[in-house]
């Protein structure tokens, strides 16, 4: 049965300012955008809903997103807000004073580019201090970029001398000691060392549905869902196909990988929810994480 919205300020997007009054769905799909009277017809006894002059515009599409990396920082210690590095280091204390000793503590979402006080990365040293008895470590918003405490570099037995796989991705002092700066792939390795919340399938599942459902409160109804291994953002095809065949996935997901799939398969597979067809190719680093040549 066909639903009618009417009584509306639908922007169409056709063109710039294109406005109809009312549409008409069917299925999930549109049939109709234009005048109340003909959508109500069209609905041919279906619900007619009025919108009460509400604005409605066509849902927006994320062209570039690690979902699942998204899912899995909303589980993080949040430092999104935190607005200054004496702010930052307060809500690590707190988190700390509140987490059992020798728990690993990772956190998310930092920019220190807007830090009102001083715009940079703190250092190992600043972290023990507020964090003494837990691993730290933490992932700047452009997750390129992690800062740990020195519990955190021991687990990863990052020390003076240390060689990283990838060279230059640990910073070293003056005194050769780690400054507890890790980019890209030595971040990746260490966050890859505190336990994982997510492991299980049931787990990744809620955390996708549950991030998909805080895109859609913004607007967001479909989404590029890009993996980047090298940065420990992966992506996995069959948690999305598990979510849509259950009727919980509230975004339409278009897979992207920097690996190519162990199997012949081709560009486009997949349905309307859930589909597979571009390739990620990594030419450098970024600039706000001082990761790009």
């Amino acid at each position: 049965m066909a639903t009618a919205y009417i009584n509306g300020k639908v922007y169409t997007m056709k063109a710039e300012g294109d406005l109809v009054s009312a549409f008409v769905v069917e299925d999930g799909k549109f049939l109709y955008c234009g005048t109340d009277e003909e959508a109500k017809r069209l609905a041919q006894g279906g619900e007619v809903v009025d919108l009460h002059q509400a604005a409605v515009l066509p849902g927006m599409i994320d062209t570039h997103q690690h979902l699942f990396a998204y899912a899995r920082d909303r589980l993080k210690l949040n430092l999104k807000n935190a607005n200054s590095m004496e702010q930052m280091l307060e809500m690590i204390r707190e988190r700390a004073e509140a987490t059992p000793d020798g728990q690993w503590i990772v956190g998310a979402g930092f920019d220190h580019e807007k830090f009102t006080d001083r715009k940079e990365l703190p250092s190992r040293y600043e972290l023990d201090r507020v964090c003494p008895n837990n691993p730290l470590i933490l992932t700047r918003y452009c997750l390129h970029i992690n800062v740990a405490n020195s519990l955190a570099l021991k687990a990863g037995g990052i020390g003076p001398g240390f060689q990283p796989k990838v060279p230059g991705t640990v910073e070293f002092g003056p005194d050769g000691e780690p400054t507890g700066t890790l980019r890209d792939a030595a971040g990746a390795d260490v966050v890859a060392l505190a336990p994982d919340p997510l492991a299980s399938q049931e787990g990744k599942k809620d955390a996708v549905e549950a991030a998909c459902h805080e895109l859609n409160r913004h607007g967001l109804t479909g989404v590029h869902a890009i993996q980047g291994l090298h940065c420990n953002l992966p992506e996995y095809t069959d948690v999305y196909q598990d979510l849509a065949d259950e009727g919980r996935l509230t975004a339409r997901v278009y897979l992207g990988y920097d690996r190519f799939p162990g199997c012949n398969i081709r560009t486009g597979l997949g349905d309307n929810m859930v589909k597979y067809g571009f390739y990620k190719l990594y030419v450098d680093g970024n600039m706000g994480g001082r990761t790009a040549l």
